[in-house]
């Protein structure tokens, strides 16, 4: 699955690190949802995978386990993000 939304440089480590220092300090209602997007892109980063992508077959064989459903793995991911 992959669904980039810009084709242009998107990361910055260094911006994204200060949001996520920054985001305890704001009362937000949503700041665990934020959180976890933001640690999304960092790892996007680290790992040096495409914006806002996720190659399923690359994932699975890294957790060494078949391939789901594309539906069993969108569900899977709004549930981790709640």
């Amino acid at each position: 699955m992959l669904g980039p939304i810009w084709d242009g440089p998107i990361h910055n480590i260094d911006f994204i690190n200060e949001l996520i220092n920054e985001l305890p300090n704001l009362e937000l209602k949503t700041n665990k949802k934020i959180l976890g997007l933001l640690t999304g892109i960092k790892e996007e980063i680290e790992l040096k995978m495409p914006p806002l992508g996720l190659y399923v077959n690359t994932m699975m064989s890294e957790l060494k386990t078949n391939a789901a459903t594309l539906k069993t793995i969108l569900y899977d991911i709004l549930d981790i993000m709640e």
